[in-house]
């Protein structure tokens, strides 16, 4: 008697976590989204370094902790964020942002002499950008924002040439993580314009152009 008891017991727990699990269905499956660069859609506006001259180093690049994973980060309030489980960035996004910059730029200086810290040993150049990240996120249904304090430097000698704070601002008019995703690529696309105008003002200001 005692071991049919048990049978039973054995055979009623086990339908019961079938049953569980055919109510809980399947996992949700994650999405998974990259920053992308983008072509200067201001016509006629290309910025040049009008010389093939023109070298640069990009980097070190750094980023806040709270944007140091894997979920895409939304922002609900002035003092409140989130982290989507299911939404992703398929890489690092501090990598991914560094990546995406370099080709914003070789597009729009017209150059490929661009290197990406950490520097590649044939690496020479004559500038560098270095750049803090602050905040790098976005409101569903508002706007993507991004706020960098960067600079550029005389790569020989190290000295500062160029010191500025920036912010860009993407209006969001949809909160799906596609659309997110695509905004935040536009800040990154407007960062990349300010740094191109404002390495081509340098690099004909120190050739006396």
């Amino acid at each position: 008697m005692l071991q049919r008891s048990i049978l039973r017991t054995i055979l009623s727990t086990g339908l019961l976590l079938t049953f569980v699990a055919g109510c809980a269905g399947p996992s949700p499956r994650s999405n998974y989204y990259l920053l992308n660069a983008l072509p200067d859609q201001k016509a006629g506006q290309t910025t040049t370094a009008a010389s093939d001259g023109l070298s640069i180093g990009i980097g070190p690049v750094s980023f806040p902790g709270y944007l140091d994973r894997p979920q895409i980060v939304i922002r609900s309030g002035p003092n409140e964020i989130s982290f989507s489980e299911f939404d992703r960035w398929a890489e690092p996004l501090k990598n991914n942002f560094t990546r995406v910059l370099k080709e914003d730029l070789v597009e729009r200086l017209r150059t490929d002499n661009i290197f990406v810290y950490p520097w590649p040993p044939e690496a020479v150049f004559e500038f560098q950008v270095s750049a803090e990240v602050t905040r790098f996120d976005a409101h569903p249904g508002d706007s993507a924002k991004l706020d960098v304090q960067w600079v550029i430097l005389r790569a020989h000698d190290r000295e500062v040439i160029l010191s500025r704070k920036s912010s860009y601002t993407v209006e969001l008019d949809r909160s799906d993580y596609k659309t997110i995703a695509a905004a935040q690529s536009r800040t990154v696309a407007d960062f990349s314009r300010e740094v191109a105008a404002a390495v081509t003002e340098v690099y004909r200001r120190e050739h006396g152009h």
